[in-house]
């Protein structure tokens, strides 16, 4: 009994490692890291077919098919709270205005934002571009700036790997 366990809690602790490994690799491709991907990859896979085949083993194992699939679950989430740590965390934010951006500039200056605005020019009319910098803990202030000046601003969020040659006052650290 105490090796039917033994096994059930190696396959979760192994899937949920083998899940978090995938998210990270997936970044790796995205980033165009793709030695480090590849290396990754190698041991996702390894991970995978020696769980995948003792579970496979004995399908009427129920604890380890349980197992498998909690270690799955819990891999996703470990996975993304590692992508969530790797992240530096600037944002840049667009926000497409009709009516009165040059006051909604002034307000995303005025709160410390460092933005530039831009036009733009759809089939129909014509707007202003905001771009923003941020931090990402700073979103939800953004957002919140935005929706009470003008709620009919399309905002919209983007991740960026850095910033360079800037004086980003919330973003010293992480550039």
């Amino acid at each position: 009994m105490v090796k039917v366990i033994l096994w059930a809690i190696l396959i979760f602790i192994a899937r949920a490692i083998d899940v978090a490994l995938g998210t990270l690799r997936v970044r790796m491709v995205v980033n165009r890291k793709k030695y480090l991907a590849a290396i990754i990859g190698f041991f996702e896979v390894l991970i995978y077919i020696l769980i995948v085949s003792k579970v496979l083993q004995d399908t009427s194992n129920i604890l380890n098919v349980i197992s498998y699939c909690a270690g799955f679950s819990c891999g996703t989430i470990l996975g993304l709270d590692l992508e969530k740590r790797l992240s530096k965390g600037i944002l840049k934010a667009t926000i497409m205005v009709k009516d009165d951006s040059n006051s909604l500039l002034k307000l995303i200056e005025k709160e410390e934002f460092r933005a530039t605005i831009t036009k733009g020019e759809g089939t129909n009319t014509r707007i202003d571009i905001i771009n923003v910098i941020l931090d990402v803990e700073r979103k939800g202030e953004l957002e919140d700036l935005v929706k009470d000046k003008d709620y009919n601003s399309l905002i919209s969020f983007e991740t960026i790997d850095g910033v360079k040659n800037g004086c980003f006052y919330s973003l010293k650290n992480k550039i």
